[in-house]
């Protein structure tokens, strides 16, 4: 089932992973990921022209691989490849 496409709640953001020696302060949200068992922590940029998927969270998800147009992203990490893809995503609201 598609949740809402419309915003009427809210939700507690993470301005830090536990995990990353990241300085500087981000937003961190839930998310629901169809094909996943359990929420993600993902990062919300609301400058980026793309979500991007770690490949192991992509395969546990059940995205099929090798299909989606190319395209090569260069980020703080150097250049990756990947491809274009549609996927549903539901942001997890606490409240509303």
């Amino acid at each position: 089932m598609l949740g809402d496409r419309f915003v009427r709640g809210r939700s507690r953001f993470f301005d830090r992973l536990p995990q990353e020696r990241e300085t500087t302060a981000k937003v961190y949200i839930k998310v629901r990921l169809a094909g996943l068992p359990e929420d993600l922590l993902a990062q919300l940029d609301t400058g980026a022209a793309w979500s991007v998927l770690a490949p192991d969270v992509a395969r546990a998800a059940g995205v099929a691989f090798g299909i989606g147009e190319r395209v090569a992203l260069i980020s703080r990490f150097g250049l990756h490849q990947g491809r274009l893809l549609r996927l549903p995503i539901t942001f997890i609201a606490e409240e509303g």
